[in-house]
């Protein structure tokens, strides 16, 4: 069995190499290499290096390896837009499940336009304890679903930092395998949940960070509704809402205090699998992934982070998350509390200094390590 002190040491040794690879003195330089340029008449295109970070998943998904990583582009010039990005994560299981899940986000004409579109498939073993908080059932019923998702926004900016999108959100759900006596085989009506569903919705948002990465200043605020329906292709009717407000305060030099609060609420016929949940999520980093399920989620996290030299920082945080049918059904006793730190790894990436984090984060079942490319939030 792979100890995780060897699963650590092998991480720091891609972190170190990571580091060597950079150069030691501008450190906004980008090796030619790593870089190019694409010119197809009215619309050009930079393109920076790929910075790729090890991952890992243990638990209840068994022991998966895989890798992060993430590319960073301009759709015209530098000074006129917000760079574009994109993102994949890739993880194989040695029970031969697996999940891939990628992100681009595009801006261009000046900012005036932005696009996002968000394909997963994830097929990895997980748990199913019940809906609510506590979990009505022990942590001993496994299943592995087939779910594939793909989500997309089209964003418009309407004056100065605000912008209103339109989002389109389509999901299929289904059970591969599950625990002989388990729960979900035996209840007739869980496995009827499983099956598509598609909503459309609309977001309103505001964005005055002075980086798309490791940001300074600044606040980022969003709310959407979406509505799922059976008329747009699904089998279910629900509606999601959505509250995602973050800002970054300067403490100091090369310091910075990062505060997130975060709401999902879904009302209902909503199935089990599309539930808010806590787990393996930026608030509640500590926890294995569907920890609960519910219908309202609440979470709140701050994070101190600061930069120990050009290439090097750390970062440390804490928040709780909460889960329940409803708002008023939140209990303080119930929250799931997180605490951590981070060694921060930074790459300069087509001008944004992009990190890789690797640390440990602590709650209520004890400790995870946590891998990631670019910030939590």
């Amino acid at each position: 069995m792979i100890s995780r002190s060897s699963i650590l040491l092998c991480a720091l040794i891609c972190l170190v190499a990571a580091v060597q690879a950079q150069p030691s003195n501008d450190p906004n330089f980008r090796p030619p290499a790593e870089e190019s340029t694409v010119d197809s008449g009215p619309l050009s295109m930079t393109v920076g290096g790929t910075m790729v970070g090890p991952t890992w998943l243990s638990g209840h998904s068994g022991f998966a390896v895989g890798l992060e990583a993430i590319r960073v582009a301009h759709l015209g010039t530098s000074l006129e837009n917000t760079p574009s990005m994109h993102r994949w994560l890739g993880l194989y299981a040695l029970n031969g499940r697996w999940r891939f899940q990628s992100r681009s986000d595009f801006f261009w004409g000046a900012n005036r336009w932005h696009a996002e579109l968000e394909p997963r498939y994830d097929g990895l073993r997980t748990v199913y304890r019940g809906i609510g908080n506590p979990a009505p059932f022990p942590a001993t019923e496994h299943y592995e679903p087939s779910d594939f998702r793909l989500r997309s926004a089209l964003y418009r900016r309407l004056t100065g930092p605000l912008r209103m999108g339109v989002i389109y959100d389509l999901q299929d759900h289904r059970v591969h395998e599950t625990d002989a006596d388990g729960q979900l085989p035996l209840d007739a009506g869980l496995m009827a949940q499983q099956g598509t569903v598609a909503g459309i919705g609309l977001a309103l948002g505001l964005d005055t960070r002075n980086a798309l990465f490791n940001p300074s200043r600044g606040l980022f605020g969003q709310i959407s509704a979406v509505h799922f329906s059976d008329q747009l292709g699904g089998h279910q009717r629900f509606d999601e809402y959505e509250i995602d407000l973050r800002s970054y305060l300067p403490l100091a030099t090369d310091h910075t205090l990062a505060w997130q609060g975060y709401a999902l609420v879904s009302r209902g016929s909503t199935p089990f699998w599309r539930l808010p949940s806590v787990g393996e999520l930026p608030h509640s980093r500590a926890y294995d992934a569907l920890r609960l399920r519910a219908k309202t989620l609440v979470a709140a996290q701050l994070e101190w982070r600061w930069r120990i030299s050009r290439r090097i920082g750390c970062e440390v945080y804490a928040g709780a998350a909460g889960i329940d049918d409803d708002l008023g059904s939140l209990r303080s006793d119930l929250l799931l509390p997180t605490v951590g730190a981070s060694l921060r790894i930074f790459r300069a990436m087509n001008g944004e200094l992009v990190p890789m984090r690797i640390g440990a984060a602590w709650g209520d079942d004890g400790w995870r390590m946590e891998v990631g490319v670019g910030d939590a939030f």
